[in-house]
């Protein structure tokens, strides 16, 4: 239904119709290639959409229509992980995200283009060369797409309502395996 209303939705779990191997970049520019809405929301395969999330992004592409619009919706641990201080701090303020750090009423950096939850205009993504699928890993690829992005005029919002679940189980040992992996995307 979304994708009638103009919205497609990319998880890099379409990664299985993609070259073996290629990465979540890879994933994500076939999805934007193959979808007809005019709207992508990427969400994470460990990502499920609260209720109104996806309203969210479509009611802002609706009132936003200029292509340089983009969206970024908030995203919170899952059950039980929410339970958790050190996983709601990763997505809060912690490395991983800082959607706590984010006002509304500001505009967003582009480096916090995280695609865990965020909707861009599918054109203006593709003119821009759509994700770079040197990034082997779920690694600042969406976050360096965002800055060239922004070179092309995207102005990023935020809205903490269009609200995702993420059910990603980690811990301090895992975390710190991960930030090797992002130190070698950044670098």
């Amino acid at each position: 239904p979304a994708e009638a209303e103009g919205l497609a939705q990319v998880s890099e779990g379409a990664i299985g119709r993609a070259s073996p191997g290629t990465g979540p970049a890879a994933a994500r520019n076939l999805g934007m290639r193959e979808a007809t809405a005019a709207v992508c929301l990427f969400t994470g395969d460990d990502t499920r959409a609260r209720p109104g999330m996806v309203e969210g992004h479509l009611a802002f592409h609706r009132t936003h229509p200029a292509a340089t619009e983009a969206l970024l919706g908030n995203v919170v641990p899952a059950p039980p992980l929410d339970t958790s201080p050190f996983v709601r701090w990763l997505h809060e303020r912690g490395t991983q995200f800082g959607y706590a750090l984010l006002d509304p009423e500001r505009p967003v950096p582009p480096e916090c283009f995280w695609t865990s939850n965020v909707s861009v205009k599918r054109q203006f993504a593709l003119d821009a060369g759509g994700f770079d699928e040197g990034f082997p890993a779920a690694a600042c690829e969406d976050a360096e797409l965002g800055l060239r992005l922004a070179r092309r005029g995207m102005r990023l919002h935020y809205d903490p309502h269009a609200l995702g679940e993420h059910y990603h189980p980690t811990d301090l040992e895992r975390t710190l395996r991960r930030m090797q992996t992002v130190g070698v995307a950044y670098r």
